[in-house]
């Protein structure tokens, strides 16, 4: 009963019931749990003659966990995650699909997630059918992460099973990998680029060498944001060249990134005339600037009408101290809630348009 004595079921009431720690959190230290225990019991095993059982089970653990963290949504939440960026990718695969425009490619997105979702739609018309992809994909990465990780030295097997599942049972992974985004995939491709890079680094064997130079770049093609790989492929050649690795091996992992980046700006420039990866550098330079824009008798018509519509929903839609906020102030928490009110309705349609009068007309559908 209630605490005046009456029915709970009958009263009209709604009630609630409030733990000091989210349910989730608690279910996940309990998975942290378990794993550590496990871990630990796999390095006591490793001493003794169960040894050869080390990867299955450190295989086990993690593919265990990872259903675990994910039974909920498949189970009773089986509906794939939108979100706003969603559409640009599934449009361009669209058409692709129905080779409406050939193979154009305006390089707002870089091109391996529509590729990706394409290839599914081939054989399935289910958008879940992404979801399921992308998620098997990320188990895989972390599998393979685990089995470089034993090849290196099998007492590594534990160890890295336990940051795996760390990493695979976050929420925010969660998120990614049942949502259309790009995220789930790349990284994926990190992983997978990283074990092999291990694997090819302890076995000196050029294959390696190359599945992890592509890997690299599938990832950048995947999301741009990722570019700051190439520093990092830089550091690994200066490493491959300190310690005299064979010739096979450094042109194995050196031609694939920049000849597989090559070829697809190669692509966009064909399709746009600009020589890049992605188009929607310079694209969300003018959507993100536009309260800054200013006419010049050097841009199109077109341009300048649209400066003027953003000038004028500048004085209309926010109030003095909202104006006033975005021209001077930095202060974070104010100038949040003003960031999604001007990429909203026709503050977004603006900024876009003077994105796309200004891009040469790359296809940047509302």
């Amino acid at each position: 009963s209630s605490s005046d004595n009456s029915d709970p079921r009958s009263n009209g009431r709604t009630y609630q019931l409030a733990l000091p720690v989210p349910v989730c959190s608690l279910i996940r230290l309990g998975f942290y749990f378990l794993a550590f225990a496990a871990t630990i019991l796999l390095v006591g095993l490793s001493y003794a003659r169960f040894r050869s059982w080390l990867l299955p089970i450190s295989f086990g653990i993690l593919i265990l966990f990872f259903l675990l963290s994910r039974w909920w949504y498949f189970s009773d939440f089986p509906i794939p995650g939108f979100a706003p960026d969603s559409w640009s990718y599934y449009v361009i695969s669209e058409q692709w699909l129905s080779l409406k425009g050939g193979f154009f490619h305006s390089g707002l997105r870089p091109p391996i997630y529509p590729l990706f979702i394409m290839l599914i739609r081939l054989f399935s018309g289910n958008v879940f059918s992404i979801i399921i992809v992308q998620s098997i994909i990320s188990l895989f990465s972390g599998l393979f992460m685990i089995y470089a990780a034993w090849r290196v030295h099998p007492w590594l097997a534990p160890g890295v099973s336990l940051s795996m599942l760390s990493f695979m049972s976050h929420d925010l992974l969660l998120s990614y990998d049942t949502t259309l985004l790009s995220e789930s995939l790349s990284i994926s491709l990190v992983l997978i680029a990283i074990a092999a890079l291990l694997l090819a680094l302890w076995t000196r064997r050029p294959g390696y060498a190359i599945a992890s130079s592509i890997a690299f770049s599938a990832a950048i093609l995947t999301r741009a944001a990722f570019m700051y790989l190439i520093v990092i492929y830089f550091f690994i050649l200066i490493f491959i060249l300190w310690n005299r690795y064979p010739r096979k091996f450094l042109l194995g992992f050196v031609l694939p990134l920049p000849g597989i980046l090559v070829l697809v700006a190669y692509w966009v420039f064909l399709s746009t005339g600009i020589f890049a990866i992605s188009t929607a550098g310079p694209y969300n330079y003018s959507l993100m600037t536009k309260l800054f824009w200013v006419e010049d008798q050097n841009y199109p018509p077109d341009v300048n009408a649209d400066i003027r519509d953003v000038q004028a929903l500048f004085m209309t839609v926010l109030t003095d101290s909202e104006r006033q906020a975005l021209q001077s102030s930095w202060n974070f928490k104010a100038l949040d809630p003003l960031y999604y009110k001007s990429i909203e309705g026709e503050w977004k349609r603006a900024g876009k348009e003077i994105a796309f009068n200004l891009g040469g007309g790359l296809d940047t559908p509302d």
